[in-house]
């Protein structure tokens, strides 16, 4: 199963558009189209450790929120406010109303957060409430199934197509200089 996205360089008359910059520490992005124009993407140095935190910052700009942020999250985790490093709080913030596409929590997604993300004690900030879990959960090595079921699904994208997303729902890249240089192209590509 794949995700059939692809990321593409930004062109003249390409007017929304995201930017790759590194203007501080961290990797963080908006959640979607912020807005027209540029929206920009934060990769510091760290953040070229694991391919999964790249792939976590690109599927929060291309519209998806943290796992563990979901409405119903509390039926699958227990955060611990009191150990949040005081100004992250709003990376645990429960949204009101979610689109899941009808599947299941997802433990092992790119886009949930490992046990003390952002803790300023060492304690943990999310539990899962089975804690069988509690070594999967904040995997950065890729997507997981359901993370790529949940793409095709808003993309509507066919499992079985090799079409790419067209043209009003590609999102552009700002330009090749603006690459880390040890993040080409290609690495973008989601095929």
């Amino acid at each position: 199963v794949y995700v059939i996205f692809r990321f593409i360089r930004r062109k003249i008359g390409h007017n929304d558009y995201f930017k790759i910059v590194d203007e501080s520490p961290g990797c963080f992005s908006g959640v979607g189209r912020l807005s027209y124009g540029k929206n920009k993407m934060n990769l510091g140095k760290d953040c070229f450790t694991k391919i999964g935190i790249i792939i976590h910052e690109l599927m929060h700009i291309i519209g998806f929120w943290h796992e563990h942020s979901r409405s119903d999250r509390d039926e699958f985790v227990d955060i611990f406010e009191k150990n949040i490093i005081a100004g992250e709080e709003n990376n645990f913030v429960k949204q009101n109303t979610t689109i899941n596409f009808n599947q299941t929590y997802d433990y092992e997604s790119v886009m949930h957060y490992f046990p003390n993300e952002y803790s300023k004690n060492d304690n943990y900030t999310i539990v899962p409430k089975n804690e069988s879990f509690i070594d999967i959960i904040g995997q950065r090595h890729g997507l997981s199934k359901i993370d790529i079921t949940k793409v095709n699904l808003m993309y509507n994208c066919s499992e079985k197509t090799d079409a790419i997303v067209n043209d009003t729902r590609q999102i552009y890249v700002a330009s090749e200089e603006e690459y880390k240089t040890y993040l080409s192209p290609d690495d973008l590509l989601f095929l």
